[in-house]
């Protein structure tokens, strides 16, 4: 297997994981030869090679450990897809369910519609030669540590950015909300500073005066340094249309919108596939996949003495709200009996160093058969009498 069908069956695996939260089957009436699992990976699957319905269908056909991994006893057809994607467009959007971050950034981006052509998109019976303006609207707030996708909202655009700033907040848990001045107003700052106990990083527009802003007893101060970190969120757009398309193929908005959130998945299971997998070559032991919910995590490089199997790493929240790791040395195994390996508890817990360097009457219990429990040793002396 060479690494590009690894790298799907990685996919094919977190989005498998990530399906669950759907039910599998619409209705118990449903003939089920697929359930809704496995169709939805093959939507998300669609968006990351950027393919249409058709041509998924006939890359399954030669992929056989690709439909092992999916589960799929046989190709379904493309109008199977299509059908599920309507069906799917008022759950779909749970899936993207991370709420907490150390800091986020909050910016909006437009899809190309492509339900007409060039030709008819454009106005050519007018004066002024221009494209038609209606496009499809996404907003999102994006992890800047991360750079996950926490929260979205999609309209049909052209629309203001403001109107969907609370909308992408109000069930988040964050500490710093960085937007740009497209968001600057006295109800985005006092929502986020009193609704969200965060600290909003918004410069202000050249006729709304100096950054600093009071708030009660509290002045907020604007960090020129964090609010650099803006740059993520444009990042992730361009990843974004980059790898699975800034084209959107359906023609109804509905359609139209589960196609984007599908993109959206699609990036975050890459994200995460890559974050991981950039841990896993750093760590000194064997990571699963849970560090991933932790709310914030700088990549670092360990010191030379702590890269050994000697030390595992804890993972510990300070009272300020970060995530730290500590080394701290492996505990070697307790002492088992021979028999039914329950726990001897005289004998002591120590490497095989220090166990060296002790007498002997410290190392094992004064007893006959010191390797066998109590319990285990009166069985032994009353078989050795019989």
């Amino acid at each position: 297997m060479n690494n590009n069908s690894s790298e799907y069956l990685n996919f094919i695996d977190e989005a498998l994981e990530l399906a669950k939260k759907l039910p599998r089957h619409f209705s118990k009436f449903s003939n089920k030869i697929y359930d809704n699992h496995q169709k939805l990976v093959i939507v998300v699957l669609m968006q990351k090679l950027k393919m249409t319905s058709r041509d998924i269908v006939k890359w399954l056909e030669v992929n056989e450990f690709v439909r092992l991994s999916i589960g799929l006893s046989r190709v379904p057809v493309h109008t199977t897809i299509l059908r599920f994607l309507k069906k799917v467009k008022n759950l779909i959007g749970k899936l993207l369910d991370i709420r907490q971050a150390d800091s986020i950034a909050i910016d909006s981006t437009g899809f190309e519609a492509e339900q007409k052509s060039y030709y008819y998109r454009t106005v050519w019976n007018s004066e002024k030669k221009q494209k038609a303006r209606r496009y499809v609207k996404l907003s999102v707030a994006v992890d800047t540590d991360k750079q996950l996708i926490l929260t979205h909202k999609i309209r049909m655009g052209p629309r203001n950015d403001n109107i969907d700033f609370k909308g992408l907040l109000k069930e988040l848990k964050v500490q710093y909300v960085i937007a740009d001045k497209a968001y600057s107003s006295r109800k985005n700052r006092d929502f986020v500073f009193y609704n969200l106990r965060a600290k909003p990083i918004i410069p202000r527009k050249k006729n709304e005066g100096g950054y600093n802003v009071v708030h009660g007893r509290y002045k907020i101060e604007f960090d020129d340094k964090l609010y650099h970190q803006r740059s993520k969120v444009e990042t992730v757009f361009s990843v974004i249309k980059r790898k699975y398309g800034s084209v959107l193929r359906s023609k109804k908005f509905a359609t139209q919108r589960v196609e984007l959130i599908c993109k959206l998945i699609a990036y975050n299971l890459d994200r995460k596939i890559k974050i991981y997998f950039l841990f896993l070559r750093i760590a000194p032991e064997p990571l699963n996949k849970t560090f991933l919910n932790t709310p914030k995590f700088f990549i670092c490089m360990p010191r030379g003495m702590y890269k050994s199997r000697t030390f595992r790493r804890v993972y510990v929240k300070t009272p300020g709200g970060k995530t730290v790791i500590h080394y701290e040395k492996r505990k070697p195994k307790q002492a088992h009996c021979a028999v039914c390996k329950a726990v001897l508890h005289g004998v002591p817990r120590l490497n095989p160093t220090r166990m060296m360097n002790i007498s002997k009457s410290k190392k094992r219990v004064s007893r006959p058969y010191s390797n066998l429990c109590s319990k285990c040793m009166r069985n032994k002396i009353r078989e050795s009498l019989r």
